[in-house]
């Protein structure tokens, strides 16, 4: 008989199955020696040649070391399959401190087929998972290279991490505090930023009228330019092309003025 989790095996001596492990302590860092009660919350049959009859299976760690095998529930017929475990440690002496009997649990686990070892920490759910046709957890999901803020996207053959718009990944990642916003003309939502306070770039010398900000502000109508801290009205005082601001004549700043700009882009 193998020493697999809750199963017999139906006819193939060399089916798969995942293995789980874990480094179990306390709040102090001691490893701890006890059990963990495993059972399949149904019978039911895994593509990788087991029959899981439900049973449930005691297993043992000794100094914080756990180690399980079981067969793989995100091919289980019926589907919506899972394991609920509970764990207990008796009364123990660790590190020449007393420890006091206690337990946790219940927890629910979700198997992917996966040759390597896993921690049980990729496949513990604190709540019975729901009952779809199949479920992986997000901390199953392949990392390749995944970066903050991003979600799995379906390639057509695969789940990749990617930057998600409407319809398509975003060219550029959002930052930390950006907005959104609907861009028609793409089909997408696109990363919006604020700028506050920006000194214009140009020379104030009185006769020079161009000046130029870091970005082309988008919407250009959300351009709030001061100067001396008296608001400029677009087409009275200025123009803007892109991130271009050309004064008229009879606004052109002079030496020692100020101007500063809000706007979005």
């Amino acid at each position: 008989m193998r020493t697999a989790i809750l199963l017999l095996c139906s006819c193939v001596l060399a089916a798969q199955t995942s293995t789980i492990t874990g480094t179990f302590t306390d709040a102090a860092g001691d490893r701890l020696s006890g059990s963990c009660s495993i059972q399949a919350v149904g019978p039911f049959s895994a593509a990788t040649g087991w029959r899981v009859i439900g049973a449930q299976m005691t297993v043992k760690f000794t100094n914080g070391q756990f180690f399980a095998t079981v067969a793989p529930t995100d091919s289980a017929t019926p589907s919506g399959q899972y394991y609920k475990v509970t764990c207990a440690v008796p009364d123990q002496t660790m590190n020449g401190r007393a420890i006091a009997k206690f337990s946790w649990g219940p927890r629910y686990w979700l198997v992917p087929t996966n040759a390597a070892a896993m921690d049980v920490g990729t496949v513990e759910l604190t709540a019975p998972p729901s009952s779809p046709s199949w479920t992986v957890l997000w901390q199953q999901m392949a990392q390749n290279g995944a970066q903050v803020g991003q979600a799995p996207l379906w390639t057509g053959s695969a789940w990749q991490p990617g930057f998600m718009s409407a319809t398509l990944p975003f060219t550029v990642p959002p930052q930390d505090g950006q907005y959104m916003r609907w861009n028609a003309a793409q089909s997408a939502w696109q990363p919006v930023s604020f700028v506050d306070q920006e000194v214009l770039g140009g020379l104030i010398n009185g006769s020079n009228p161009v000046f130029s900000l870091s970005n082309a502000p988008s919407p250009p109508g959300g351009l709030v330019l001061f100067r001396n801290g008296l608001a400029q009205m677009a087409g009275q005082d200025y123009t803007l092309a892109g991130n271009a601001i050309t004064f008229v004549t009879a606004a052109i700043p002079q030496s020692g003025d100020t101007l500063l700009a809000w706007y979005r882009y």
